[in-house]
């Protein structure tokens, strides 16, 4: 889908080095690029294969599953999100490292705020289980705070 949107560029190769000061880089092929604007994905794998169950529950567009971590999983979620009308809902954060340590705390809080602006806030349980012995585990003055904070 990205590749075949219009203005992008997408490289699905390993960079060896950058070149900041010349907006470009060199690609594991050997190759150049240049840019105006840079998006870097850090490079970890998504498993869902390793829950057992995950990826099918997120390529059922009928099941109430979605992740952050693909696009098309991303725009599943907004979908879910948008259209929840109160009950359980569940986050998880499983263990480091992960792509971005804080997506997982991230739409728990979008979606908390989009529950209360929908008016379903009141009939929500919201539970976050998380593989992590802190709630963010690169930094525990942030834990301390954001725990104080989910706590409340």
């Amino acid at each position: 889908m990205l590749d075949q949107t219009p203005g992008i560029n997408w490289k699905q190769l390993a960079v060896t080095s950058f070149e900041p000061e010349n907006n470009s880089m060199t690609l594991c092929d050997g190759s150049k690029a240049t840019y105006d604007i840079l998006v870097v994905n850090p490079g970890l794998q998504l498993r869902f294969d390793q829950i057992q169950g995950a990826q099918e529950a997120l390529d059922d567009v009928n099941a109430p599953v979605g992740s952050m971590y693909t696009l098309e999983g991303a725009y599943k979620t907004s979908i879910l999100r948008e259209s929840f009308r109160g009950g359980n809902a569940v986050f998880s954060c499983p263990k480091f490292p992960i792509k971005c340590g804080g997506a997982p705390q991230k739409i728990l809080y979008l979606s908390e705020s989009t529950f209360r602006k929908n008016g379903v806030r009141d009939e929500t349980t919201m539970n976050y289980y998380s593989a992590t012995p802190s709630i963010f585990p690169p930094n525990d003055d942030f834990s301390a705070a954001l725990t104080e904070h989910c706590d409340g």
